[in-house]
């Protein structure tokens, strides 16, 4: 799973690694049900819940692994179903989760305005990536001695990012009005669980990590004009903003400026996404202020491992979702599930898909406390019998 996720950013850059796609089947093993037709493919004494009668079950050992196992309700029955596998949100396992995946601003910096084609590492141009939910920051060439980030939810579809650069951090620059820039934006949108769309201010590009060419210009003024549709007005203050993450009433006499251009995916309108900067500056610090409109703001979360329960006409009537699994012991991406199900007489199938590292028999952690990956189905005592 690590390594799918190094050579899909290996081949295509840093911040422009699209979706997540899972490794396909490599090898597929159909699990033989018991003599009982109960679907085990392990002892059951080794099951987890000894307290309860357990209906069927399908523990897959080792990776890559596609397994199937059925079992038989001959009347309508409360089950508990308990499954394990590998996974990860930003929240638990950031190592294994890229952080442009998650709902962020990019903030990049041409200090020098040289526009040049590509982006210079050791020198004047700085990424700052700032998540949404978490205000962690990274990127590349950034420093952020004396930076101040804070960011705010005013609605439940908004979030707005504040922001302090100490001009000797940034480097480069000398401010005094006039002074011009390089400056670009873009906001990444995730409304399932990978990065979907991002819209930037200037550039018409999606490489904006490695060409600066396409980034507009900020120009430092004492009173504002109108500079013209590539350049944006930074407008001198005599007192600072609060860096809070709230938007006092001294930014709104600087302009605001829309983000323009759609640079990857799709966005329906503006509720889905859009945001606008505006810009301030003393001698000792650039401030900036984004606010950005998002109708799903999220961060990813991934089940490397897969399961379902499927109907006797293929329909899932179960599957394991990250959102409701728990820590399982050992390494955190061990995630299990438990969930309560009434299902009516028939057949049902078990289906599991694990993924190239972290299973039974091919542990690449701490294994969890029951250390299975797969899925285990139990009935519930009836209260009326």
């Amino acid at each position: 799973m690590v390594l799918i996720l190094i050579l899909l950013c290996f081949l295509l850059g840093s911040s422009s690694c699209h979706s997540f796609s899972r490794p396909p089947f490599i090898s597929k093993v159909t699990v033989q049900s018991s003599p009982a037709d109960k679907g085990f493919t392990t002892n059951p004494s080794l099951y987890s819940r000894k307290d309860l009668e357990a209906l069927g079950g399908l523990h897959v050992r080792g990776n890559n692994q596609y397994a199937t196992a059925n079992f038989q309700l001959s009347e309508t029955a409360s089950v508990l179903v308990l499954a394990q596998g590998e996974g990860a949100s930003y929240d638990i396992t950031p190592s294994l989760i890229e952080s442009f995946q998650n709902d962020c601003l990019e903030v990049f910096f041409d200090l020098k305005n040289d526009k040049n084609k590509s982006f210079d590492f050791g020198g004047d141009d700085r990424q700052y990536r700032i998540q949404w939910h978490f205000n962690t920051v990274d990127g590349q060439n950034f420093n952020l001695e004396g930076t101040e980030i804070q960011q705010s939810d005013p609605s439940p579809t908004q979030y707005l990012i504040e922001m302090k650069y100490p001009w000797k951090t940034l480097g480069y620059v000398f401010p005094e009005p006039g002074k011009e820039i390089g400056l670009d934006f873009d906001v990444i949108d995730n409304d399932s669980n990978t990065r979907e769309a991002q819209l930037s201010w200037h550039s018409t590009s999606n490489f904006l990590w490695r060409d600066p060419s396409g980034y507009g210009t900020l120009i430092l003024r004492e009173r504002l004009s109108d500079p013209g549709p590539s350049f944006a007005e930074c407008l001198k203050v005599k007192a600072p903003p609060t860096i809070d993450g709230l938007k006092e009433a001294l930014w709104d006499q600087t302009p605001s400026y829309p983000f323009q251009h759609v640079i990857l995916g799709s966005i329906d309108n503006a509720s889905d996404l859009s945001a606008n900067f505006r810009a301030l500056w003393d001698e000792e610090n650039l401030y900036l202020l984004v606010e950005i409109t998002d109708d799903i703001k999220k961060y990813a979360s991934f089940l490397f491992d897969e399961g379902r329960i499927e109907d006797e006409q293929g329909n899932t009537v179960w599957q394991m979702e990250i959102e409701k699994t728990v820590h399982a012991g050992g390494a955190l991406k061990n995630r299990k599930q438990e969930d309560t199900l009434i299902l009516t007489p028939g057949r049902y199938t078990l289906i599991y898909q694990s993924d190239e590292s972290h299973s039974a028999g091919a542990w690449d952690d701490q294994p969890p406390l029951h250390p299975y990956t797969g899925i285990e189905i139990y009935r519930l005592p009836n209260p009326g019998k």
